[in-house]
């Protein structure tokens, strides 16, 4: 792993957790795994404190143990998770699109929580959604969101193995989307919401004392993988909406929709579905004839970017290629980072590359149509920086350099992870930079919590208007305007970073793809 995304990593930690998190999860993220002991003598912390971190980091996912044959732990954390963190704001307007307001704060309890039981889950939808949603509508969302795979079941310690200090820890298949027993009966009724349950027995069981829920131990995480399924997914469309327009982006959306539940994340093809299938779910969204469709499916499976193929000799069933998918958003990135930093020309011969891959110079400035002496600056710019490579051909046995011929390509698995190394600086960048910020003006933003609940608690105690001025003039207008500034700087970085964790994601599902 990289320094500089240790380093992102890192401040992550920092920002969410703290410096005593930091520092055990900076420790972990330098190697492989570490034992407790070599934790303590790695941060020079208490233990005390080295397992309450440890205990943060497991619960929220972060960290993994296992037992070691001589009888200890070791303990390790994936980085990945760790920077998914970033991303959290976008998997909760993902689900609040899909299962609306029930189904948004269900992913965002257990995002922030890292792990719940179900009934827990529900009482805090139920408290937070105020009386708009009965139990058992709560309850429908959080097995819709099982079903679609968008929760998953955290992994239990096996029950047949007992007597050991490090509980091994298994998840059987039969497990993974097994909903448990709840009693909502159990659940307040805060806000004016009707038992589910008749008179006499709503009765008996408020008398009840010290009843639990079956489910206490039974807990369930949010499924990283599902969610950039799904935002790869809708990349997918929009790209093919751009390219063929919004209809044919609908209909690759309904393929995508049909074989997501049935397709693993990190499948070549999505799993193929009939043209019956599409037409039938197409029908309920958007008015398209049959004609239509057969001529939209006709037209993207004949594309020359292949990102759909028919699957059977005749041509009923179709599939996505999501593995040709991705490369091509990975491409995309890449030419645009191209034209950023150097410019429409470097572009023009970047694009060539990518398609006729191996190519020499007087090829590139033929077929780019650049001047020789322009194509020549730029493919050697180019060079330099590393974003094309060059594969020495001797023609003959001696390799004279005046008697080489060099060929220019793009190397698209190494450029993808130089790049993705610059995200991660930039990253740290962003993440430094929003800290001294905040930091920077910490008295100022304090000072204008303190008056806004200040005015907030006037207004509820119906103050008089010019009170409530007067305390609101309590920060002056130079303090205004330096509060206006760092509203805007700080609003600035978190849309950079959004942009930015859009490309980390990107890179990292082609890197993915690559190690299959």
């Amino acid at each position: 792993m990289s320094h500089l995304k240790i380093r992102a990593c890192s401040l992550i930690l920092k920002e969410h957790f703290g410096a005593v998190v930091q520092s055990v999860g900076e420790c972990l993220l330098k190697v492989t795994s570490r034992t407790l002991a070599e934790i303590a003598r790695a941060t020079n912390l208490p233990l005390s404190k080295i397992k309450k971190s440890l205990l943060v980091l497991i619960h929220q996912n972060f960290v993994e143990f296992h037992a070691h044959p001589r009888g200890f732990a070791k303990y390790s954390i994936h980085a990945d998770r760790v920077l998914c963190m970033l991303r959290y704001p976008r998997y909760i307007y993902c689900a609040k699109l899909l299962y609306g307001d029930a189904g948004e704060f269900i992913i965002e309890e257990v995002l922030l929580n890292g792990r719940l039981c179900m009934s827990a889950v529900i009482q805090k939808v139920l408290d937070r959604l105020q009386g708009n949603s009965t139990a058992e509508e709560v309850k429908q969302k959080f097995v819709d969101l099982v079903q679609t795979n968008f929760l998953v079941r955290v992994p239990y310690p096996d029950p047949n193995v007992e007597g050991t200090k490090i509980p091994t820890l298994v998840l059987r298949e039969e497990d993974v989307h097994k909903i448990p027993q709840v009693k909502l009966y159990l659940m307040k009724q805060n806000y004016g919401e009707a038992s589910l349950e008749p008179p006499a027995k709503k009765i008996k069981t408020e008398n009840l004392d010290g009843e639990k829920q079956p489910d206490e131990k039974e807990y369930w995480r949010v499924n990283f993988d599902r969610f950039h399924q799904h935002l790869r997914d809708q990349l997918v469309v929009q790209a093919v909406s751009k390219r063929m327009g919004s209809k044919a982006g609908e209909v690759v959306r309904t393929m995508l929709r049909l074989s997501e539940t049935r397709s693993h994340p990190k499948d070549v093809f999505s799993v193929p579905v009939s043209r019956s299938e599409i037409h039938q779910a197409l029908k309920k969204e958007i008015n398209i004839s049959s004609q239509e469709l057969d001529s939209y499916l006709s037209l993207i499976a004949d594309d020359a970017l292949l990102l759909v193929r028919r699957t059977d000799e005749r041509g009923g069933m179709f599939s996505v290629n999501l593995e040709r998918a991705v490369r091509l958003l990975a491409e995309a990135v890449l030419t645009s980072i191209v034209q950023d930093r150097f410019g429409a020309k470097s572009c023009r011969i970047f694009r060539l590359l990518l398609v006729k891959k191996y190519t020499e110079q007087k090829q590139i400035e033929e077929l780019a149509m650049i001047p020789a002496r322009d194509a020549k600056e730029w493919t050697y710019k180019m060079f330099e920086e590393k974003f094309i490579m060059a594969q020495e051909l001797p023609r003959t046995p001696d390799y004279a350099p005046s008697r080489m011929i060099y060929l220019f390509y793009v190397d698209i698995p190494q450029l993808s992870r130089r790049v993705l190394e610059w995200c991660y600086q930039a990253l740290t960048n962003l993440v430094q930079r929003r800290d001294h910020i905040t930091q920077e003006h910490k008295r100022l933003v304090d000072k204008k919590q303190r008056v806004d609940l200040i005015v907030l608690s006037m207004q509820q105690n119906n103050a008089e208007p010019n009170q409530i001025e007067e305390v609101k003039e309590m920060i002056t207008p130079p303090e205004r305007k330096q509060l206006a500034y760092v509203k805007h700087v700080t609003s600035k970085i978190e849309l950079g970073e959004v942009q930015l964790d859009e490309t980390i994601l990107i890179l990292q599902l082609y890197i993915q793809s690559l190690l299959k």
